[in-house]
């Protein structure tokens, strides 16, 4: 579900916490233990959230 809106925002985190009722915090804690690197979904010509 997390890859799905990371490929859906293109790889920007606040749209995708936002979406699934997640704090920063928590979808950044979801993303280490399942090992997802948002940059494999940044969209070109989009800048990532830093």
């Amino acid at each position: 579900m997390i890859v799905a809106t990371l490929a859906a925002h293109g790889g920007r985190l606040k749209p995708v916490y936002e979406s699934l009722g997640l704090s920063r915090k928590s979808l950044y804690e979801k993303m280490q233990k399942y090992m997802i690197d948002k940059t494999h979904y940044v969209d070109a010509g989009d800048d990532p959230d830093p």
